[in-house]
């Protein structure tokens, strides 16, 4: 016993030695893989020279999320009710909690706009949103797997997936997709009690605030998405881990108390809003993915754009974000057949999220069968049946990637690791997108600085026309 007291101050002192070089390396890979990611965002979506004069993206979708990233920073330094306004849409009153306006965004590239104007913001955020999603999920993936290049291609998988990519053409509040990985990866160091009880509380609370800043329907789905994986994972552990699973439960009910006790403004406006609202904001079905679409790909990559175009052009609603590819799906049979931890409740997982994701009732070729889906008692419930069921393929793949980030760790001889690197890396070729289109910005020099003062004396009236949806009036 004497030698045990003499030699444990020794052997702390040598694992915190050794600890210290294992941090190096850990910090060194996450840095190498962030950057790695950043460069394939800027080489796959073009960014133009100079960012002011055009937006990442199609349509006006964009116009909202510009104004937005402009309005909350100037509403509060105007002491103004940022939740509300009548300044667009006038006199009708519109409530911002129901709009997507992304007010977490819009406070976080807050030195952008400053520094140039909210135009560049958005696009620094469009090129930035696959670097974060892809960072986050290889986090997640090193934390199960200890294993870089493995990490690195499911990180790859889910930050650069047909889901990320379709949205960057135009939906900033989904397009950043990197709180959910994290709030997986805070749950699985809590289950390993790695994280101590109130660093996971105060951490998890603030990854929920940011994502209720983005979007409340992710954060939504999120709280759907890690209710299902703790229900199909609690039949799979043994009795310790039901243990941690119940206490996991417990506190993650705590991080949902203390996030509406911090949100309690934001969420009076979004309560008070719901009065406002159609019964369904947007079809369910109109959004819902097409079963071939797991298998042929959308305009958004680069074999949808030419060889399978026909067919993806008849997908309801334009969706093309649920494309997995063949040699992806091969992978995924694969590893769900070998010895990956947790295969079972994971492929369980991979299933009823794909379902889910398919809607209320089932497409094939752009043809609705009819033949119902689970996903149609959600619609009948309150808020969440506002959830567009194509979103869902965002927690598809970020189990995927999980999955085959750990079907390529495992230690297996050269030529098996090579022949699943080579199906793997063949799948991410299939993932492939083309560039975003940019486009320019439609300017009027009546919007220009002193232009209105110039054109408008003291005194004139001035009638506000409304404006259609499809035209810049909010830019």
């Amino acid at each position: 016993m004497t030698h045990y007291n003499k030699a444990g101050p020794m052997l702390r002192r040598g694992m915190a030695r050794s600890s210290v070089p294992n941090t190096v390396r850990r910090l060194f890979s996450g840095t190498a893989a962030f950057a790695l990611y950043a460069l394939l965002s800027v080489w796959f979506f073009s960014p133009i020279p100079d960012l002011r004069s055009a937006y990442a993206g199609v349509g006006t979708d964009p116009f909202l999320f510009i104004w937005s990233l402009h309005w909350w920073p100037w509403a509060a330094a105007h002491g103004m009710n940022p939740f509300v306004t009548k300044l667009i849409w006038y006199p009708e009153e519109i409530n911002l909690t129901w709009t997507t306006s992304v007010p977490a965004v819009a406070f976080a590239v807050l030195p952008v706009t400053l520094l140039s104007n909210a135009v560049v913001s958005w696009n620094v955020a469009t090129l930035l949103a696959p670097v974060l999603s892809a960072w986050a999920a290889f986090l997640l993936a090193r934390q199960i797997t200890r294993d870089f290049s493995s990490s690195l291609v499911g990180g790859y998988i889910f930050g650069f997936s047909t889901y990320e990519v379709f949205h960057l053409h135009g939906h900033m509040h989904l397009y950043l997709s990197f709180i959910p990985p994290l709030l997986v990866l805070l749950a699985l160091l809590r289950l390993g009690d790695r994280l101590g009880r109130l660093k996971f509380i105060v951490a998890s609370a603030a990854l929920m605030l940011l994502q209720m800043g983005i979007s409340t329907e992710v954060l939504a789905t999120t709280c759907i998405f890690g209710l299902t994986a703790w229900l199909v994972f609690f039949p799979f552990v043994d009795a310790d881990g039901r243990s941690r699973l119940w206490r996991l439960a417990r506190e993650s009910s705590i991080v949902i108390m203390l996030t509406v006790l911090l949100a309690s403004p934001f969420l009076f406006y979004v309560v008070v809003g719901v009065r406002s609202l159609p019964d369904v904001i947007n079809p369910p079905q109109a959004y819902s993915v097409d079963l071939l679409n797991f298998f042929i790909p959308g305009p958004i990559t680069a074999l949808g754009k030419t060889v399978f175009a026909s067919i993806a052009a008849r997908f309801a609603g334009g969706v093309s974000e649920g494309y997995l590819g063949l040699p992806l799906i091969v992978a995924l049979a694969a590893s769900l057949q070998s010895s990956v931890r947790y295969r079972v409740p994971l492929g369980i997982l991979i299933f009823l999220f794909a379902i889910f994701s398919l809607g209320p009732s089932l497409w094939v070729n752009g043809v609705q069968t009819g033949i119902w889906l689970p996903w149609r008692i959600a619609v009948r419930l309150p808020i969440i049946r506002h959830a567009l069921p194509a979103r869902f393929t965002m927690f598809l793949f970020l189990v995927v990637a999980v999955v085959l980030a750990q079907w390529l760790a495992q230690r297996r001889s050269a030529p098996v690791r090579a022949a699943r690197y080579a199906l793997v890396l063949l799948g991410c070729l299939f993932l492939l997108p083309v560039h975003i289109p940019w486009t320019r910005l439609p300017t009027d020099p009546f919007f220009t600085p002193n232009a209105i003062a110039h054109e408008l004396p003291p005194g004139d009236n001035v009638v506000i026309l409304a404006f259609f949806a499809d035209d810049p009036g909010m830019l």
